[in-house]
Formats: structure tokens, sequence, C-alpha cells
């Protein structure tokens, strides 16, 4: 068994407590996506719009720092990739690639991270997984260290 994915999405609305004249808020997705018995693979791409006050409020894109775009109507891109095999009968491993540009209109304000999970689920419903994560921020992002790294065990049982 294998399939083959599709997925295009598009919404367009405005925020009720912003300005007229910036409150549009606009999504464009793009999702491409492959899958068999052990593999999964997704590709996506999108392009948002959003006041400034909007993303600095809400601590959008890892809390970047918008003093320098005060009560404007912003555009960002970003994608990500997806690759999640499963390379044993209870085992899988799940790679994740991630960029957004929270505002294409200044240099630098990237958002880069990757995950690397391995999990193992029992048969009794216990799943076991080992997770590390690193985020990079570009170097106008914000005052935040430019890199983080986490790592950590999970345990998850399915009553």
């Amino acid at each position: 068994n294998q399939a083959f994915h599709i997925s295009v999405a598009y919404q367009r609305g405005a925020y009720d407590d912003y300005d007229a004249e910036i409150n549009l808020k606009e999504r464009s997705l793009l999702r491409l996506g492959y899958e068999n018995a052990s593999v999964l693979v997704v590709i996506e791409a999108f392009t948002a719009r959003d006041p400034s006050l909007v993303v600095q409020a809400a601590q959008l894109a890892e809390g970047v720092d918008l003093t320098l775009l005060p009560a404007q109507s912003l555009v960002a891109h970003g994608g990500s990739a997806v690759i999640h095999w499963y390379f044993k009968e209870l085992w899988s491993l799940k790679l994740r690639a991630d960029h957004v540009n929270p505002a294409t209109a200044l240099a630098e304000m990237d958002v880069r991270s990757q995950i690397a999970a391995v999990s193992y689920e029992t048969l009794n419903g216990i799943t076991l997984a080992g997770i590390y994560s690193r985020t990079d921020l570009g170097e106008n992002h914000s005052l935040k260290s430019r890199t983080t790294e986490k790592g950590l065990l999970a345990l998850r049982m399915v009553f």
C-alpha cells in the first residue's frame, strides 16, 4: 500500500482588534506527501500575513522582536520537511526540519529548527521515545540566545 497526498489551502480573514489598514489575516499552504507501510515523507511550504502587533503579542515565531515594524502588516514565508521511518516492527525514527522568516521585510529574522526522535512501541500500548531538538535564530531575530538545544525522554501509555 502506498499513497501520494497533495493539499492546497487558502484562508483570508481579519482581526477585530486592529486598525483596518493592517488587520488582514491570510494563510496559503501547499503540502506534498508520500507514504507506504514503512515511511511517511511530507514537504510543505506556506505564506502568511498578520499585523506585527499580533505576532508580537502572541509571541509567535519564537518571540521575534518586531520593534522596527510597529503597527504594520507582515508577510512571512516558511516550510517544513518530515520523514517518519518505521525501520523495525516496533521501532521508528522521525526527522523534522522547519524554517520560517516571520518578517520578510527585515533581514536575518529567520527561525530554523530540527527535531530527531527515536521511539519504541511495546506490544501492550506503551511508547518510549528519545527526542532531540535544536532551534537557531537569525542574527536580528531578538535578544534571545541564537541557539537552543533540548533533549528529552518521553513515555506514553494508552489506556
